[in-house]
């Protein structure tokens, strides 16, 4: 049986999944800020980060910081900065860790999408969610069995979940 919990704590709201009583993953936010924080630090001592400056050239942020007299270097640094949070975010994320916002986001966009689309999902709990659908079938278990090498954790272990009820 697969419940979800939100257990309220004053300011902290952690949502997390538990199968037969053992928690899967917690999706506390301060948990991922912190972690996000971390990697954030990490990549900012590395010299080898790739990061798209015209991306953000495009952007209406950038358009409204040089018409108020923002300097070259100063949008350039703000550019840098939002590519190591874009990438500390996925890094993070890529560990299977989420804060509830991520959560009530995958699951929008899982009930707003074909069970196709949602299985091919780049968003681990998206695909999660698709993996313990009753639309998908023993065949589609099947057909998914060497992708799903290639997954996280978290999508693994709901794989594997359904794979042996099924």
């Amino acid at each position: 049986m697969i419940l979800l919990y939100t257990r309220h704590n004053f300011i902290l709201t952690p949502t997390y999944i538990t199968v037969d009583g053992k928690e899967v993953v917690n999706m506390c936010t301060i948990k991922k800020e912190i972690a996000v924080f971390n990697a954030e630090k990490e990549l900012k001592k590395s010299k080898n980060i790739y990061f798209e400056q015209d991306d953000f050239k495009q952007d209406r942020i950038y358009e409204l910081l040089r018409r108020e007299g923002f300097s070259e270097d100063i949008l350039s640094q703000i550019a840098r900065n939002r590519s190591i949070n874009d990438i500390a975010h996925k890094k993070v994320e890529e560990q299977d860790i989420f804060l509830q916002y991520d959560f009530l986001e995958a699951v929008e966009r899982f009930l707003n999408s074909p069970i196709e689309e949602s299985l091919k999902s780049d968003n681990s709990i998206v695909k999660a969610l698709a993996l313990i659908d009753r639309r998908v079938g023993k065949r589609t278990l099947n057909m998914l069995k060497e992708s799903i090498k290639d997954e996280s954790e978290f999508v693994r272990y709901f794989y594997r979940l359904r794979y042996e009820a099924e």
